[in-house]
């Protein structure tokens, strides 16, 4: 496990991809894009996706939810 003092931050890892899943909110889930991808140098980020999420699991997460999921390069 890591200490705080381990942990990464944004001068030091560089994700390779950000995805964005909302339920029934796009607005927030593209303002929280704009703010991550704000983070990071032009181009550092090559891939982004912003898309909702399926109906059987918003039915159990419920409206305006919004995730960040991310893969870190190797």
């Amino acid at each position: 496990m890591q200490s705080d003092s381990e942990t990464p931050t944004t001068s030091q890892v560089t994700p390779e991809e950000f995805h964005i899943l909302y339920s029934d909110f796009p607005a927030q889930a593209q303002e929280l894009m704009d703010k991550t991808l704000a983070a990071f140098k032009d181009g550092e980020v090559k891939e982004t996706l912003i898309t909702d999420i399926s109906p059987a699991l918003g039915t159990h997460i419920g409206p305006e939810a919004v995730r960040l999921a991310y893969i870190l390069e190797n």
